[in-house]
């Protein structure tokens, strides 16, 4: 048994010989911390027996095996230790399983709330991937969206939710409406993000969030960007070179007040090049680790040349092989040379999706 389990066994020990010697209930006291801790100590059932056990061997060894009341007390202080244990130890189950539920169903709505499927956009080769978190964590507030807005544009949007479980999931699903209901109204990427900055302090629920609106005109090979607070979007150019897009860059959202102002940046891009959108999961074990995550994936993504599939492949293959302790989601899109012949009409790639959305919503609160 290790230096942690020994101790234990002492203080077991020595709790016992109190409430033998004294018959006072105060001493059961040790029988529950004991109990609560060889929870935490991951021990078992049986080893609190045997720890039981040799605690009152020591005691025996000081009077005779007829002592009916050192057999009497060491039950009484067995049976309080093991009742404890059990207790916590259905607590913890509890616990778990209530956990387990909440993860369930937020992610359940966060699947919900998330577009269908990706459209098909002239000019424009995209990809999304979408990786949730380990099973023992909670789902986030990450999301995404892409929709068509005109013939030549459209936006594509990352953004995070602090927070996590089913507030987060639904205050995710709020953004999303809001975004795409403005952006459908003909507002640009600074208005967007303003009056969605707007919304949550009026609401006043608490929430604060990051999120990157990137407005894409692949025939003029022009981006918008606004950004307010999230990690900045990666470029990589038809020849390899890899940097941070800090233009646009303001405050994260939901902070009181709102901010009566929000910036874009425009910016060029040749065919050929790629834009990269992503949430912090993706780099925050390097930032933990004190490393600059961003530069990393500027690293990573240096001289790639491919598809926004491939892009994603990549991003996720060297940052996360083995999964994610927190949700990513990675958006890519290349500026392709030769526009695809078939393109989603925007009733079909960005009504649908608000559609769905009220409809999982109206279901959800009882009113279909």
């Amino acid at each position: 048994m290790d230096g942690q389990g020994s101790g234990l066994v002492r203080g077991y020990a020595a709790g016992l010989e109190r409430y033998v010697d004294s018959g006072d209930e105060v001493e059961l006291a040790a029988a529950y911390a004991f109990s609560r801790e060889a929870f935490g100590a991951e021990m078992t059932i049986l080893d609190v027996v045997d720890v039981h056990r040799r605690a009152v061997e020591r005691l025996v060894g000081r009077a005779s095996s007829a002592d009916v009341e050192l057999i009497a007390a060491s039950f009484s202080f067995l049976s309080q230790a093991l009742s404890t244990f059990e207790m916590t130890q259905r607590g913890y189950w509890e616990a778990q399983q209530h956990a387990e539920r909440e993860h369930a169903i937020a992610l359940s709505l966060q699947h919900d709330l998330l577009p269908r499927a990706v459209p098909e956009v002239a000019g424009l080769d995209l990809s999304v991937r979408y990786v949730p978190g380990e099973a023992g964590s909670h789902a986030g507030g990450d999301w995404y969206d892409i929709f068509e807005l005109d013939a030549n544009r459209v936006g594509l949007v990352v953004g995070d939710v602090t927070g996590h479980g089913v507030r987060a999931a639904a205050a995710m699903g709020r953004l999303r409406v809001a975004v795409l209901a403005h952006a459908l109204a003909g507002l640009g990427p600074a208005d967007v993000v303003k009056r969605v900055d707007r919304l949550l302090d009026q609401l006043g629920t608490g929430e604060i969030a990051t999120m990157v609106y990137v407005v894409a005109d692949p025939g003029r090979g022009r981006l918008v960007v606004a950004n307010a607070g999230h990690p900045p979007p990666v470029v990589v150019e038809p020849d390899g070179a890899s940097r941070r897009v800090e233009m646009g860059h303001g405050r994260l959202l939901g902070l009181h007040p709102a901010l009566p102002r929000r910036d874009q940046d425009v910016m060029q891009i040749r065919s050929g090049g790629h834009f990269l959108l992503y949430t912090d999961g993706l780099i925050e074990p390097l930032e933990r680790a004190g490393r600059d995550g961003v530069a990393q994936l500027c690293r990573v993504v240096e001289g790639f040349s491919g598809t926004a599939q491939q892009l994603c492949e990549r991003v996720l293959g060297e940052l996360a092989p083995e999964g994610a302790r927190d949700d990513i989601c990675v958006v890519a899109a290349t500026l392709v040379a030769e526009p695809r012949s078939r393109r989603l009409g925007r009733r079909e790639s960005s009504q649908s999706i608000v559609r769905a959305v009220e409809t999982s919503w109206l279901s959800r609160l009882g009113r279909r």
